[in-house]
């Protein structure tokens, strides 16, 4: 390839330079777009319909997914003739269905996307600058769908070693070109009026040093691909088994023996171990009983007066196992001893190994529960200033814990498959717009074209086979249903006297009773103070019914999704402001995440032994088993289902 700078400009100059139908046809975008386009639909109604898997759920989640189904029940009242599917029984059908269609699909577009790149590696030397951002921006959209919807279908192929290795060495691949000719696309020579053909900017690599700014910046791209793929080749070979999914379809089967199937609860609850912690939950309510005593008699004004440190040891009072030798001891203690020694706060270091172990993701779930029950009881015990300062104490801890329930949320993910998609389809016509040199018809439509559109039949086909399986895999069910013997059905909602003396000791009797102690103070605390949500949260009850946290999560939803769209737009523009704005914005919101997760690990070792018995009181936490937003979910579902029938 002659790429004297004369012969360059006097083909661009003369329109000479021949326009590529096969790499950057119209046919080959159509097909791109709207494969993108629909997985982002599919996983869209996928968490519409509750078809997600509740491993990849939270309460955010819940919260999110509640607000969606009010807005297509109302549609659905002015549309009667809409179908209405059960959520309930059909939720695991649902999801398998949902996980063959997203597999099909993510499995064509990584590898179109393999094979355009390999294709423009292989004419490297004729394809022109053009022709490579277009192959650009289809890759970047390629490769957003294809890690975006990854831990959709994971659990799919997590036995199946070969497809395994099949679909990492793609993705690698992929990933690999991809990011290589990002870097490429960084030179100062990157240019179509100038050096037109790819190989000729191969041969004149340039950096700028007056724009090294711009061009560390633009790497956010490459490295974003790159780091992408690692995470989900880590997240495919962990030996990590996925959450255990329960569903009303599962509660309903071990239903049959419903005797069997408490005891066995009651057994793997801690509640079946409440006797152990007798002493302890004995202090404790003696403690809990003496603060509330001291901030209902004190004024709000008083509490600096209530914080002054006596010359007992603090530990004197968890040394005491015996509530009889204690009781003297407490009457001396002021307002700050009693709130420390009962809340039990450890503030001694950690070790880096005990931080990463509690702030990894499998664990988060349980972290961010235990500070929300931390920080609501802290709230209750506490002297308000004013009114306004315990509701904006209330709204910073929500606004706290919606922060990461949305960051670890499947929202958070589709939003950042939408922020792939508006960066692909952005970046596709702003390459297109830019035709300087070019001959022919970049809209012609030729075999090259025609081609990738009839593939869009095999998504078409494999979503036919899912619905085909998922509607045999309903009638089986309703058969089923209707053949079997019918017999009593645990239901979630259904409170059983967990006094009764079958299963539970004396001593677990007598802590029961502490407990309950314990949670009508709580309770009637939280009302008194006018947040009846403080009480749900230190139970880990409904979270989408807190006024507070629904409204935190709302408006986190509404920024990440300006953000993320913000961030494919302007990426794609090359907007520099609006980059140097936008990346250290999202390092700022990564590097609060990270310091958050670890003040919360280091601040939630210990807490009162009774927050773990707190939830476990009656039998519908029972039979709700799995993570929290897993619960949440499906007591949603069967909600919704009482309310149509």
């Amino acid at each position: 390839m002659d790429c004297s700078l004369s012969r360059l400009e006097s083909l661009v100059e003369n329109e000479e330079v021949e326009f590529d139908a096969d790499i950057a046809g119209i046919g080959v975008l159509i097909a791109f777009l709207a494969t993108s386009l629909v997985a982002f639909i599919t996983l869209l109604a996928a968490y519409t319909t509750l078809s997600v898997p509740p491993q990849l759920c939270n309460s955010g989640d819940t919260i999110l997914s509640t607000h969606l189904r009010d807005y297509l029940r109302k549609l659905r009242r002015k549309l009667p003739k809409l179908k209405r599917v059960n959520v309930v029984d059909s939720q695991n059908e649902r999801i398998d269905a949902f996980m063959a269609f997203m597999l099909s699909i993510s499995d064509q577009i990584l590898v179109s996307q393999v094979a355009i790149l390999i294709a423009a590696f292989i004419i490297h030397v004729e394809i022109t600058i053009y022709s490579v951002n277009i192959v650009i921006a289809l890759g970047c959209l390629a490769s957003t769908v294809h890690l975006g919807s990854f831990p959709f279908y994971i659990d799919r192929l997590r036995d199946h070693g070969t497809a395994k290795m099949v679909r990492v060495i793609a993705m690698a691949a992929g990933s690999g070109m991809l990011a290589f000719v990002l870097i490429i696309q960084l030179s100062y020579t990157w240019d179509m009026e100038t050096h037109v053909y790819f190989t000729c900017v191969l041969h004149d690599f340039q950096i700028r040093g007056d724009d090294i700014t711009g061009r560390i910046i633009e790497l956010f791209v490459p490295i974003s691909v790159l780091y992408g793929t690692y995470e989900i080749v880590q997240l495919l070979y962990t030996n990590q088994s996925p959450k255990s999914i329960t569903t009303p379809s599962s509660v309903a089967q071990s239903s049959e023996q419903p005797n069997n199937a408490v005891l066995r609860q009651l057994e793997e609850q801690p509640l079946g171990r409440v006797g152990e912690d007798l002493n302890i939950i004995k202090r404790e309510s003696e403690l809990l009983r003496r603060l509330l005593r001291l901030v209902d008699q004190e004024e709000p004004g008083s509490v600096t007066n209530s914080t002054d440190t006596s010359d007992i040891p603090l530990h004197g009072i968890a040394q005491r196992s015996d509530s009889r030798e204690m009781q003297p001891d407490m009457d001396q203690y002021t307002y700050a001893q009693l709130k420390t020694s009962f809340l039990k706060p450890n503030l001694s270091k950690m070790s880096c190994k005990d931080i990463w172990r509690q702030t990894r993701e499998s664990e988060r779930d349980a972290l961010l529960s235990k500070w929300l029950q931390l920080e609501a009881l802290n709230l209750l015990v506490s002297h308000p200033k004013s009114n306004f300062h315990l509701k904006a104490q209330v709204y910073r801890v929500a606004e706290r814990l919606a922060f990461h329930q949305c960051r670890g949320s499947f929202m958070w993910r589709l939003l950042w498959l939408w922020s792939g998609n508006v960066y692909g389809i952005v970046t596709v016509f702003v390459s297109r717009s830019n035709r300087t040199g070019l001959s022919g018809d970049p809209d012609h439509w030729g075999f090259g074209q025609i081609v990738p559109l009839a593939l869009l039949a095999l998504p078409l086909f494999a979503a036919m086979e899912s619905h085909a399986d998922y509607k045999r895999n309903i009638k089986a069910i309703t058969i089923k249903n209707h053949t079997s013997p019918s017999g009593p059905v645990l239901v979630p909602g259904v409170v059983v006297d967990i006094n009764s003396p079958d299963g539970l000791s004396k001593n677990d009797r007598e802590a029961t009773n502490y407990v309950r102690k314990v949670g009508e103070a709580l309770q009637k605390r939280a009302k008194d103070m006018g947040h009846p949500e403080l009480y749900q949260w230190i139970r880990g009850q409904e979270l989408k019914d807190s006024p507070s946290i629904e409204s935190a999560v709302v408006l986190h939803t509404i920024f990440m999704s300006s953000f993320t769209t913000s961030m494919g737009l302007y990426m794609a523009l090359g907007l520099l402001w609006a980059k140097v704005i936008l990346i250290p914005l999202l390092f700022i919101l990564t590097g609060r995440r990270a310091a958050d997760l670890v003040w919360m690990a280091k601040h939630t070792r210990t807490g009162p032994a009774v927050l773990k018995y707190l939830g476990t009181i009656s039998l519908s936490e029972f039979q709700q088993g799995g993570d929290h937003g897993e619960r949440m979910m499906v007591a949603q579902a069967a909600g919704e289902v009482e309310e149509d029938s």
